[in-house]
Parts: C-alpha cells; sequence; structure tokens
C-alpha cells in the first residue's frame, strides 16, 4: 500500500512539472512572436516615414496597415531647436494598449 502511494505522489510530481514546462514553452513563444511582429512594424513604419516627405517636427506620420489588436504611433520630435533640419522619429508599437516596443533614430532634411 505504501509503494502504490509513493509511485501515486512520484507520477502525480512527474505530470506536474510536465505541465508547466509546457505552459513555460507556450508562454515564451507567445512573448517571441509578440517582439518579432513588433520589430517588423516598427521596421516597416520606419520605412514608410522615411519614404514620406520632411515635415518640420513636432508632427505625426501615419501608419502602415497593421494586424488586430496593434496600432503604432511614429511621431517627430524636435531634436535640437537651433538645428529645425533634424528631428527624432519615435515609433512606438502597442498591444490592445500597452507598449510593447518603442525605437527612436534621427532624420535630416536633405
Amino acid at each position: 500500500m505504501v509503494e502504490v502511494t509513493v509511485a501515486l505522489v512520484v507520477l502525480g510530481s512527474l505530470g506536474t512539472a510536465l505541465m508547466a514546462g509546457i505552459q513555460t514553452g507556450h508562454i515564451a513563444k507567445r512573448q517571441f512572436e509578440v517582439q518579432s511582429l513588433s520589430e517588423n512594424m516598427i521596421r516597416n513604419q520606419m520605412e514608410n516615414v522615411f519614404e514620406l516627405a520632411y515635415v518640420p517636427p513636432p508632427t505625426i506620420y501615419s501608419t502602415v496597415a497593421l494586424p488586430p489588436d496593434y496600432t503604432v504611433t511614429a511621431e517627430a520630435l524636435v531634436y535640437d531647436p537651433s538645428s529645425p533640419n533634424i528631428e527624432t522619429i519615435r515609433v512606438t508599437v502597442f498591444k490592445r494598449g500597452e507598449i510593447v516596443k518603442t525605437v527612436e533614430t534621427l532624420r535630416a532634411n536633405r
């Protein structure tokens, strides 16, 4: 009787450990997909901004097509008030209203 109880406890522990491992893998995969998708959206948005005509900051640029549940903002900010031909471009990706990733770069009026 004791052996059966010990065996059931061991099997239960192994089952719990297995399920925890599967859940951790699933969570990591989901987070990787969100990060990967957000990086692609940022890259596409940056390319779109650099194809558009230079607009003196502060301004908000139009956004590219997005998957459901995601929004993107692309804004031009003043980099140096003494140099009106350089701006900071900030692109932020949101998923269901929460910030996923923000990237900034510089853009010059040529």
